[in-house]
């Protein structure tokens, strides 16, 4: 079973299209949206759209600790292989057939805005990406050209649930994978919110 982690925070008014939009492409996976906190109706419109809704513990939140309890519930439900795409409707779920196949080769595969033209951004963000991609290549020593990225699938490994907060563990828990990947994905627009 695929199980889809979808991080979500504030994200009303794109949630529903994602979760529908990846039930629509991958009708068997099992969706996971995990509401950081949200002060809107992000919970009830992933639920209405067909996903399962855990929440981060009290006191505990960000990004890192929703992908955490995601991993831990995708697990929970018996996934094999789990995707992780943000709720915020920058990426095609159409992607996710790419990344699908490319665990046919590869044990993680990244989704990389970067690997074709035309990928625009803000400087101020794109100079972070670059930071971030150099820590990854030098000190991670996994050449990845968008580490940011809000897409990627992986085959289970036993403590990367665990880990997900830790950065220098996660790193060495990569380092486990065989073989790691990446495949273009292609972006939209964002939705007006």
């Amino acid at each position: 079973m695929i199980g889809i982690v979808i991080p979500a925070h504030n994200e009303e008014h794109t949630v529903g299209v994602v979760v529908r939009d990846i039930r629509a492409t991958l009708p068997d996976a099992h969706l996971f949206v995990v509401d950081d906190r949200s002060r809107d109706a992000t919970s009830s419109v992933a639920r209405n759209a067909g996903a399962e809704v855990v929440r981060t513990p009290v006191g505990l939140g960000g990004y890192a600790q929703a992908l955490q309890r995601g991993y831990q519930a995708a697990i929970a439900a018996g996934a094999h292989e789990i995707a992780q795409v943000d709720a915020d409707g920058q990426h095609a779920a159409g992607d996710l057939h790419l990344l699908l196949d490319g665990l046919s080769r590869y044990d993680l595969v990244v989704g990389s805005r970067f690997l074709g033209p035309g990928y625009r951004m803000p400087i101020p963000r794109r100079a972070g990406i670059t930071v971030c991609r150099w820590m990854t290549r030098h000190i991670g020593r996994l050449p990845l050209t968008d580490p940011t990225s809000g897409t990627d699938l992986f085959e289970l490994l036993p403590n990367i649930a665990q880990y997900a907060l830790i950065p220098q563990k996660v790193i060495e828990e990569l380092q486990n994978y065989k073989a790691i990947g990446e495949r273009q994905v292609f972006t939209q627009r964002f939705l007006d919110r």
